[in-house]
């Protein structure tokens, strides 16, 4: 039997509940995820998917291709549904599109997955498009419902679906979660962490004006600028890394932050109304974009993720960040 463990801080019993699920077979159709903003709604679904298309049997692995493609936003199974920019509501045919493709076979996984954000955002006669399809699920489809509030969906829709609630973290899980960001702990991010009331998604943007954020993303800038402006060459990516990343951990905060780069062009690729993690707005990753293609987009991210995975193992640091510097050089060509 698969054995199913979430990378989540908090939110212990619900993990459980949602390990159990997908180790005996016994997963929803269609699941409404409601908490307040920052609380992990989107990374339990990400995890939750990891989950059941990882090929490992400790899943999620977040090594394998299925693990890499859906943590880097890549998988083209997974849908996101959003308000389109400028509009206050989902409208019901952006609804009746996704249901238009649904027959459609998946190519990556065995399952194709709808994530509606916002979902309270849906007008009625969306609601209602949906409500039919979760009625008569099509094989191997699943939903999800973001919100911070399911009541504000229509009861025939909350009826349909399991409800898994997000609580809220303690000011010390905050501190976990910014430290997975690379955010130290010092005052400035435990008075964040506590400022934030329960949302690590909070606590982080409250630290954002921090210098050692703003460095780290200078850092991070400068190796984007080096993969994709042409006129870096490999030595000179490769010392970079060896200026800047005297510690595992530096690097590992800057490779966070390449990622999520890495990711917001291959989303930006495929949707234009896409929510970004890195970049302030398209035209802000047009660069990498157009230097950087869906290939080396997935490739960048199984180089770093693997780098994120083991870098706490004691090694010769420099001749860790020759390799993997050379190596990312290497995939950025693809």
């Amino acid at each position: 039997m698969k054995q199913v463990h979430f990378d989540l801080v908090g939110n212990d019993a619900l993990k459980e509940y949602l390990c159990s699920s997908v180790q005996n077979g016994k997963t929803a159709h269609a699941y409404i995820v409601e908490g307040k903003p920052g609380t992990g709604k989107k990374t339990l679904v990400k995890q939750l998917l990891q989950a059941l298309s990882c090929e490992s049997e400790n899943a999620p692995c977040g090594r394998c291709g299925n693990c890499l493609k859906i943590g880097s936003g890549v998988c083209v199974d997974i849908y996101t549904v959003k308000t389109a920019e400028g509009k206050s509501e989902i409208t019901v045919d952006l609804i009746r599109d996704i249901i238009s493709g649904m027959m459609m076979t998946p190519n990556d996984l065995d399952f194709k997955a709808y994530i509606i954000e916002e979902a309270d955002k849906m007008n009625q006669n969306a609601q209602n498009a949906l409500l039919k399809v979760l009625e008569e699920p099509p094989t191997d489809i699943y939903f999800f419902l973001i919100t911070e509030n399911a009541a504000r969906l229509l009861p025939t829709v909350r009826s349909r679906a399991m409800i898994l609630r997000t609580q809220t973290l303690t000011d010390k899980q905050i501190m976990t979660v910014m430290a997975r960001r690379g955010i130290p702990d010092n005052e400035k991010s435990r008075e964040a962490a506590k400022a934030a009331r329960g949302s690590a998604g909070e606590a982080i943007r409250i630290y954002e004006g921090d210098a050692e954020v703003g460095r780290q993303r200078a850092v991070c800038a400068e190796l984007i600028s080096l993969l994709c402006s042409g006129r870096g060459t490999k030595s000179d990516f490769v010392m970079a890394h060896h200026k800047y990343f005297k510690k595992p951990e530096d690097s590992a905060a800057v490779y966070e932050l390449l990622l999520f780069a890495v990711r917001d062009c291959a989303v930006a690729r495929k949707t234009s109304d896409s929510e970004l993690s890195y970049f302030q707005s398209e035209d802000e990753a047009e660069e990498m974009m157009a230097a950087i293609s869906d290939k080396a987009a997935l490739a960048l991210s199984a180089v770093i993720s693997e780098y994120l995975y083991m870098y706490e193992v004691p090694t010769n640091h420099a001749m860790t960040m020759t390799e993997f510097s050379s190596r990312l050089w290497d995939a950025h060509l693809l």
